[in-house]
């Protein structure tokens, strides 16, 4: 459990460094394409991350591996939705309520510390 908590946790900071640098292109250079490109970077990354854990989930107790395999491809499902449609709103949106305030945390963090309480109870 340690090391898919450990690789959530990694894929959550590199999701957040791809939308801070992609946010610094659109609004401080203005370079649409930088923008675009980083926010597929994110989908790509959610896309391909069920693939990266597969092998550690099958370590897992049954119910736990599903629940997590469940998730991660939902997220998995939402970005390969919006490369299909090569959407970069939908892109941006990628693990974003519709009610989300900023500064909290999106559904990837929320997951992960799902995991961790989970883990230290």
């Amino acid at each position: 459990m340690e090391t898919i908590i450990n690789r959530i946790t990694e894929l959550a900071v590199h999701v957040r460094r791809l939308e801070e640098e992609a946010r610094r292109a659109l609004y401080d250079r203005g370079d649409e394409a930088r923008y675009r490109g980083l926010m597929r970077d994110k989908a790509l990354s959610l896309l391909e991350f069920p693939d990266i854990i597969e092998a550690e989930l099958t370590r897992l107790p049954a119910a736990r591996a599903a629940a997590i395999r469940h998730q991660v491809g939902a997220f998995a499902y939402g970005a390969e939705k919006a490369l299909r449609i090569d959407s970069v709103f939908y892109m941006a949106a990628l693990l974003y309520p519709e009610d989300y305030r900023e500064g909290e945390d999106n559904d990837l963090e929320v997951f992960l510390h799902c995991l961790q309480r989970q883990k230290a109870a």
